[in-house]
């Protein structure tokens, strides 16, 4: 997994221990995984002669997701030492493509679609001395669009179909931060 997030806002409320921001943000993501080595076991007899080990390279497969959003967040401070975040974003058009590659079978799958995704997130840091701080984040992200997928069998598109897609993404960090 790759991802690049960045987000800008305003401040619309702000004393002395908490503010309240609006803004927006650009989420970038990109997903990948191979598959390879396989063993493939068929309880049924649907597929008897499926069955087996597939030596090597099998499957590849990647997705990328392009998400402008709009985000609203909430920071707050407890004794100078904790700090804490919780916001929320949405993104009314996401942008998608993808490509699944059985590289055995010579068979390709590639899609773009356009959708929606809602995220929210947390964050809580502590603060040992004025340069070092240790804390935790859980974002959880979820998108979805629809669209068109072509697929290739040795290489001749054989038939385009309308797709659904719908992804989750839960990421926990550990976070360690150290001022110059």
């Amino acid at each position: 997994m790759l991802l690049l997030d960045a987000r800008a806002g305003y401040a619309v409320h702000t004393d002395k221990d908490s503010s309240f921001w609006v803004g927006f943000g650009y989420s970038n993501l990109k997903l990948e995984h191979d598959i390879s080595d396989l063993s493939r076991v068929y309880v049924s007899q649907v597929y008897p002669g499926a069955a087996g080990n597939v030596p090597g390279d099998y499957r590849t497969y990647e997705a990328k997701y392009k998400m402008p959003y709009l985000a609203a967040w909430f920071d707050m401070k407890y004794k100078k030492s904790f700090t804490g975040s919780i916001g929320v974003g949405w993104s009314p058009v996401v942008r998608t493509d993808s490509e699944d590659h059985f590289i055995n079978y010579d068979t390709l799958y590639e899609a773009e679609g356009k959708g929606n995704a809602y995220m929210i997130g947390i964050r809580g840091d502590y603060h040992f001395a004025r340069f070092f701080t240790v804390g935790m984040s859980f974002n959880y992200t979820k998108i979805n669009t629809r669209g068109e997928e072509e697929q290739y069998d040795s290489y001749a598109l054989t038939r385009t179909i309308d797709y659904r897609d719908y992804t989750e993404v839960m990421r926990t960090l550990i976070n360690i931060g150290i001022a110059f």
